[in-house]
């Protein structure tokens, strides 16, 4: 109970935190490999299935920005999940395309790790050289992600993992009453076992008289029809 508690504590703690560490959470821009070429991007690492991360990042932009993802799915569940000819002024004036590779992470203090690029054009990525204003929307929408979606997803585990332990908690309580009631008839079946056993030796103590008086009685008879055949 108090390992369970404990833990809770620790990942409150971290969810509280301002700063994304890599205890986490871990966001950064960089240079990334793309279907064999370097382009530029945002890699977030983070501590959540691969496929969860699909859903709730795919769920995130359709709900905020208004386009939805290819390539995640009940018949699909690529690495790389895409939008073609997307049209989100709020991220880019011009018509896009959004990639996000999400797979699980190379390093083993995460999970999952999220590689997200932005294309105008077949060789025109989004970065902080080209289209700078731009590039950072995109690296502020994946941090509004994060804080929308991470303290959430934690939450969710904390109340799930809440109600078991108040699952087990009742049923150790309801063992513990039926133990205690179970000792209870044990003992007073322990006292009733040992009222008969007492009373069986009293019994016995009588029937070994009786068995003793019978055998008089008979020995007696015994010596009354001697005497009659004797006399007669």
């Amino acid at each position: 109970m108090h390992t369970i508690i404990l833990r809770l504590t620790i990942l409150l703690f971290v969810l509280s935190s301002v700063n994304f560490t890599a205890l986490a959470i871990d966001i950064e821009k960089g240079i990334y490999e793309r279907e064999g070429t370097s382009r530029s991007g945002i890699r977030i690492y983070l501590d959540v299935p691969a496929d969860e991360v699909k859903d709730a990042f795919d769920d995130f932009l359709k709900k905020n920005y208004g386009f939805k993802l290819k390539g995640n799915g009940l018949f699909a569940n690529k690495d790389e999940l895409y939008a073609e000819k997307v049209e989100a002024k709020k991220i880019v004036e011009k018509q896009f395309n959004w990639y996000t590779e999400i797979i699980p992470a190379p390093r083993g203090e995460h999970q999952t790790q999220m590689t997200i690029f932005v294309s105008l054009g077949y060789d025109i990525y989004l970065s902080e050289e080209n289209y700078p204003e731009s590039f950072q929307k995109v690296y502020r929408l994946s941090i509004d992600f994060l804080e929308q979606y991470i303290p959430e997803y934690h939450k969710d585990l904390i109340e799930e993992t809440s109600d078991l332990v108040e699952d087990l908690q009742d049923d150790t309580k309801d063992l513990q009453k039926d133990i205690d009631r179970n000792t209870k008839d044990i003992e007073k079946l322990k006292k009733e076992i040992r009222e008969m056993e007492a009373e069986r030796k009293e019994k016995i103590a009588t029937l070994e008289k009786q068995q003793e008086k019978l055998q008089t009685q008979k020995e007696i008879l015994r010596k009354a029809q001697q005497d009659l055949r004797r006399i007669n």
